[in-house]
Parts: structure tokens; C-alpha cells; sequence
């Protein structure tokens, strides 16, 4: 059985937005598409949501933050934050920046 199946359904948006949220899983930044009617769909599942990204920016203000006192590590919301979780929170601020420039160039 494949983990990520591609899926030949055209008319399956279900079944296509449930196999993109797999890779979104892993870590994946994409999922291959075999018809341009599947973008879309694929584009919605792995572009950063409002809630991913106003996390996301709190996490990189509170640890940019807590460095420039000297610590490299700091608390938000309970939650432990160091460089691998900030390094993530960048990415996603990156990601969203760039789908946001693209949609202003259409």
C-alpha cells in the first residue's frame, strides 16, 4: 500500500486533499499533481493558515526576544521553544510570504 497515493480520480477532491494532508505530515512542502484541476486543492492543504501563522510569528518574536537577553531557549504558552521550533516558525513565515507576493504579482 502506498503512504502517499496519487490520486487518477479527477473528480475525487476528498480523496485528494486527504492523501496532500499525508506528506503535510511528514514534513513534505508539496505533493505531486497529475492535472492542473488538482492544484488548487493541493495548494489549499499546504498553505499556512491564519491560526499557523499568527503562532508562527509569536514564536519567532518571543525567542528572538528571550536571545537577545542571552537565553536561547524560552516558554510561550507552556510550550518549551528553541532553535528547531523557531527554525520551523521561520519557515513558515517564509512560505506564507512568498505565497502572498505570488498573489500579488496575478
Amino acid at each position: 500500500m502506498d503512504l502517499i497515493p496519487i490520486i487518477v480520480d479527477l473528480a475525487d477532491e476528498n480523496g485528494l486533499e486527504m492523501s496532500s494532508r499525508t506528506p503535510l505530515g511528514f514534513g513534505f512542502q508539496g505533493k505531486m499533481c497529475i492535472h492542473p484541476k488538482q492544484i488548487g486543492t493541493v495548494n489549499r492543504v499546504f498553505t499556512p493558515g491564519e491560526v499557523e501563522v499568527a503562532d508562527a510569528e509569536r514564536i519567532v518574536a518571543a525567542f528572538l526576544e528571550a536571545e537577545a537577553t542571552g537565553s536561547a531557549a524560552v516558554q510561550l504558552d507552556g510550550k518549551f521553544i528553541d532553535y528547531p521550533i523557531l527554525y520551523r516558525a521561520q519557515r513558515v513565515l517564509e512560505k506564507i510570504a512568498a505565497i502572498r507576493a505570488k498573489d500579488e504579482r496575478r
